[in-house]
């Protein structure tokens, strides 16, 4: 009985508090989305995992916004805004905006740019920025402009954060990857720049970093020179 009771509370409480099944919000979401707005990791990975097996069923144009709104939310809890529950930011869970930023990349569009472009801005957490990376480029929209200028401050090392040479590799890597699909991204100048910077032994990364950024920056001549 007690059992029964606190069932039906929790069920009364979720529908209360994110409305009606007729706003589009069906039992199958407002489960999604209660997951997603704990202070629990636990629950917030099971609602990566819902999210994704949703996804993968081909949903309503509506529900799929629904979703990716969910995922936006989890891929910058706690960077570009308060948590659900009030907690401060960077007392979210990186893997989780790491896994949320996969998914964006992997299910969204254009409405995905901007939450994965804000990670790579603002996140502290470099897992979260090398997912972000690259999640992005696989979307490849239209309006990419600050998505160059994310990659370029990387690059250049503008935050303490960017300091690190995995996720250096994993930035030159989406870069790589995207200028095979969109080279004129390579006459930016600030990517350029930090293309450079990477390349050379001052910057301190090892062989392999300033061999993958030498290798972006051959392609962009021979690039240049074929027009």
């Amino acid at each position: 009985m007690r059992l029964t009771l606190c069932l039906f509370l929790t069920l009364s409480s979720v529908f209360s508090l994110f409305g009606q099944v007729d706003d589009g919000w069906t039992p199958r979401l407002l489960m999604i989305k209660s997951l997603a707005e704990t202070s629990d990791r636990e629950q917030k990975t099971m609602a990566l995992s819902e999210a994704e097996t949703l996804l993968k069923e081909d949903p309503s144009p509506e529900a799929r916004l629904k979703v990716l709104d969910i995922l936006a939310f989890l891929a910058n809890e706690g960077v570009t805004s308060l948590t659900y529950e009030g907690m401060a930011p960077g007392m979210s869970y990186g893997t989780v905006r790491a896994g949320a930023a996969a998914l964006l990349g992997q299910y969204g569009g254009e409405e995905s740019v901007r939450p994965l472009v804000d990670i790579i801005f603002y996140d502290n957490d470099p897992l979260s920025i090398g997912s972000a990376a690259s999640a992005v480029v696989i979307i490849d929209g239209e309006n990419m402009g600050n998505v160059v200028l994310a990659f370029s401050r990387v690059l250049k090392n503008t935050r303490k954060v960017y300091d690190n040479e995995r996720l250096i590799q994993e930035v030159l890597a989406a870069v790589e990857f995207w200028a095979e699909k969109r080279p004129e991204i390579l006459e930016s100048e600030d990517l350029m720049d930090g293309l450079s910077f990477c390349s050379q032994s001052s910057s301190g990364y090892g062989r392999n970093t300033r061999n993958m950024a030498s290798d972006i920056i051959r392609k962009a001549g021979l690039s240049r020179e074929k027009t």
